[in-house]
């Protein structure tokens, strides 16, 4: 008798069912947002291709300086918050104190959970010239009148949008990167601490090249959303410069509908720029985790 070789199906043909969904829905909400950006749409009467409604997009005052304003919000609260979750993560995966760990990650979990409109009403709560820790300050002697605190808040450089994105994404990555050092082996951090390597030194040279992986993804998935997110910019950010996201918003609620063209163009530009910044900033990431192994 002739052995019957069983050759292995590749993993992602395991995917392809969900993928061959997520294709057809997705890819036709791309294609029918791509063709109506063009100014193909029936029911509106307009019936000829042509590429005015990018043309204007470009040309609009301020949408450079908008465009990179979004840029700097997505990568500084995608860095702080991985930067603050893995800090976490390795703080909970190698404490002694079991309880602390208990309830630090019962936090990162409901922090988790909550939805970013809490994350404004805290901002608004808690950083602004009228919130709580004005207040504090005042108290304390600190500032003379709670309108001396910071301008946190509808400031330029976006602080108050930062604060929220960092305050959700911290627990997104800390529980994850957490998960992941927890399987880690413990013989790894013992022979490093024979070798009187310092926490700082166990954390670089072991845990981070070994989770670069899990790390990179929840950068990634964390700058896709911050340049992405409309709300948290739309009612934390000055008028100027406005994130496009927030931008975007407004013309998509705006009751002109000959705006639609312009509304689905600015949709796929950041679509296409939000894909190749975050493979760019995911590929960076990951040679720079991948390097502490030299």
């Amino acid at each position: 008798m002739t052995r019957v070789k069983h050759q292995k199906r590749p993993p992602w043909l395991l995917l392809l069912p969900i993928l061959v969904i997520y294709a057809l829905l997705i890819g036709g909400g791309l294609l029918a947002a791509f063709i109506e950006s063009l100014g193909y749409i029936p029911v509106l009467g307009l019936t000829t291709f042509s590429l005015d409604s990018y043309r204007r997009l470009f040309m609009q005052q301020g949408f450079l300086n908008d465009f990179m304003f979004s840029l700097w919000i997505a990568f500084i609260s995608s860095l702080l918050s991985t930067f603050l979750g893995v800090t976490i993560a390795y703080a909970v995966t190698t404490t002694r104190a079991k309880r602390l760990s208990s309830i630090t990650r019962k936090a990162m979990q409901t922090g988790l959970i909550l939805p970013y409109l809490y994350g404004i009403f805290l901002a608004v709560t808690m950083i602004s010239q009228s919130g709580l820790l004005s207040r504090l300050f005042y108290h304390l002697g600190l500032i003379q009148e709670p309108r001396a605190f910071p301008e946190l808040l509808y400031d330029r450089a976006g602080l108050g949008i930062v604060f929220v994105f960092v305050l959700k994404g911290t627990p997104f990555v800390a529980l994850f990167v957490s998960n992941i050092m927890s399987r880690v082996s413990a013989d790894y951090r013992d022979v490093a601490k024979t070798l009187r390597a310092r926490n700082l030194t166990v954390l670089r040279k072991i845990y981070l090249p070994l989770c670069s992986t899990v790390i990179v993804w929840c950068a990634s998935v964390l700058f896709a959303y911050d340049l992405g997110s409309f709300e948290v910019p739309y009612m934390l950010g000055a008028l100027r410069p406005v994130a496009l996201s927030a931008r975007l918003y407004s013309l998509y609620i705006s009751p002109d509908l000959l705006t639609i063209p312009q509304t689905m163009a600015m949709s796929v530009f950041l679509f296409l720029t939000g894909l190749i910044c975050t493979a760019i900033y995911a590929i960076a990431l990951k040679k720079i985790l991948g390097g502490r192994l030299t």
